[in-house]
């Protein structure tokens, strides 16, 4: 886990979360990506992508108490950091903490570079809607995304609570 191969050993990472979760690797390769994201970090501690990768890392292995601090270290130092936003509205809907996913959406939304970051493929979905009931909120905040598979799953999946089986 070089800093200067960063984007690469992040890779590597996610390969190994990969096969971890979808392929059977289970613990061990999950660990060895969290082993790779913590080196990165420990090595160049102001890198906030890495941090990123860290603790999404740790939410997927359900260390969100360890995840979300890391976010918020993020956001001390770049209050409209979207991904750090990203990153702590899934957090919070792992455990449950629907009002605050929600919050985090809305806020990383605001931030000046969502419009940037949409444009260049990067999206923030409010899935803290789907889990509040709020099936039409949901369904608004994928339709900015028609073209991926991703959007219109979830756009059917939200369609089919509306039992709106048409459009489901």
């Amino acid at each position: 886990a070089d800093p200067e191969f960063s984007i690469a050993s992040e890779g590597l990472a996610a390969v190994y979360m990969t096969q971890g979760n979808a392929y059977g690797c289970g613990e061990v390769c999950s660990n060895k990506a969290l082993e790779i994201l913590e080196n990165l970090k420990n090595k160049d501690p102001e890198n906030d992508r890495v941090s990123i990768n860290l603790a999404q890392t740790m939410v997927e292995l359900n260390q969100v108490e360890k995840a979300v601090p890391i976010l918020k270290e993020v956001l001390k130092k770049d209050p409209k950091n979207y991904f750090a936003y990203n990153g702590l509205n899934y957090a919070y809907r792992y455990v449950g903490l629907i009002e605050k996913s929600n919050l985090m959406y809305q806020k990383g939304k605001v931030d000046d570079n969502y419009t940037v970051l949409t444009e260049k493929g990067h999206r923030l979905y409010n899935n803290a809607s789907l889990y509040e009931g709020d099936y039409t909120g949901f369904i608004t905040s994928l339709q900015e995304d028609n073209d991926s598979f991703i959007s219109r799953f979830y756009q059917g999946l939200g369609y089919f609570y509306l039992k709106d089986n048409e459009k489901a």
